[in-house]
C-alpha cells in the first residue's frame, strides 16, 4: 500500500484507512476497506475512468465477496462525503455516466509529498497553451508557403500567357533597298550597320544557287556573326502572309 497526498490538503493512508487534514492527527477520517481500495484504483489510474467493474473487484471481488452495483454506489457516496468533510472539494470523486468513476485533480504519491500540485497544474496548462501557439504558428507558416506557391503558379501563367499573346503580336519591319532590281527589304538594325549590309548584298548578287526570280520578295535578317548572313525568300509581301518561304544562310569561307 501507499501514501497519497490529493489536492495538497489531505493525505490518504491506504495501509492505516485514513484520510488526515494536512498531516494534522487532530483532523483524522477512517475510512472502510473496501473504499480504500476503491480510492486506490481511482488514484492510481490518475484521471482516467475506472469502470463499475474494476471498482467492484478492487473492493470486493479480490476477496472472493460478491456485491450488487448499489454496494458500490454506496460506498462512492460515503467516500465524497468523507473526502468533504476532511477538506475536499465534493467532486474530487466524479461518476461518469454508464461508466464508472474518475479523479478529478492532480494526486501525488508518498515519493513526491513535498512537491506543489498548483504548481505542476499551471505547469501543465502553460506547456498545453505552448503547444497551441506552436501549432498556430505552424500552421499560418504552412497557410504563408502555399500562397506564395500559388501566387508564384499565378504569376508564371499569366506571363507565359501575355508571352504568348505578345509572340503572336509580333510583326517584322522591313524597308525597302533599291540597290539591285529584285524586291530586296532590309530589318532597320541590319541599315546601320553598313559593312554588314554592303557585304550581304554583295554575297546576294554573286550566290547563283539562290535561284532567285524576278518576282521575289528578299528579305535581308540581322545576325551576330559578320562572316553569316540570313535571308528569307518569299514569293509575295511578307505581310500578306505567303504560302511559300525559304530561309537561306550563306557564309564567307576562308
Amino acid at each position: 500500500m501507499s501514501v497519497y497526498k490529493l489536492s495538497d490538503v489531505v493525505t490518504f493512508d491506504s495501509t492505516s484507512l485514513t484520510l488526515t487534514m494536512n498531516g494534522d492527527d487532530m483532523q483524522k477520517i477512517t475510512i472502510t476497506h473496501s473504499s480504500s481500495r476503491c480510492l486506490v484504483a481511482l488514484l492510481e489510474a490518475k484521471g482516467e475512468v475506472v469502470s463499475r467493474e474494476e471498482l467492484l473487484q478492487a473492493g470486493w471481488g479480490y476477496a472472493g465477496l460478491v456485491v450488487t452495483s448499489n454496494s458500490l454506489s454506496q460506498a462512492m457516496t460515503l467516500l465524497r462525503k468523507s473526502l468533504k468533510q476532511i477538506g475536499l472539494d465534493n467532486v474530487f470523486i466524479v461518476p461518469v455516466s454508464k461508466m464508472g468513476y474518475r479523479i478529478s485533480l492532480f494526486v501525488d504519491s508518498a515519493d513526491s509529498l513535498g512537491q506543489d500540485l498548483t504548481d505542476e497544474t499551471v505547469n501543465f496548462d502553460e506547456s498545453q497553451s505552448e503547444k497551441k501557439i506552436t501549432l498556430k504558428k505552424t500552421h499560418t507558416i504552412a497557410i504563408i508557403l502555399l500562397a506564395l506557391v500559388i501566387s508564384i503558379f499565378i504569376i508564371t501563367l499569366l506571363y507565359h500567357f501575355m508571352f504568348y499573346i505578345k509572340a503572336s503580336k509580333v510583326s517584322y519591319i522591313y524597308y525597302p533597298q533599291s540597290e539591285i532590281n529584285n524586291k530586296v527589304f532590309l530589318q532597320p538594325s541590319v541599315i546601320s550597320r553598313g559593312e554588314y549590309l554592303s557585304s550581304a548584298l554583295s554575297m546576294l548578287r554573286n550566290d547563283n544557287s539562290l535561284k532567285i526570280k524576278k518576282e521575289s520578295y528578299i528579305y535581308i535578317n540581322n545576325s551576330i556573326r559578320k562572316d553569316l548572313f540570313v535571308y528569307f525568300v518569299c514569293e509575295g509581301a511578307i505581310e500578306e502572309k505567303p504560302e511559300t518561304c525559304y530561309s537561306y544562310f550563306i557564309t564567307t569561307v576562308t
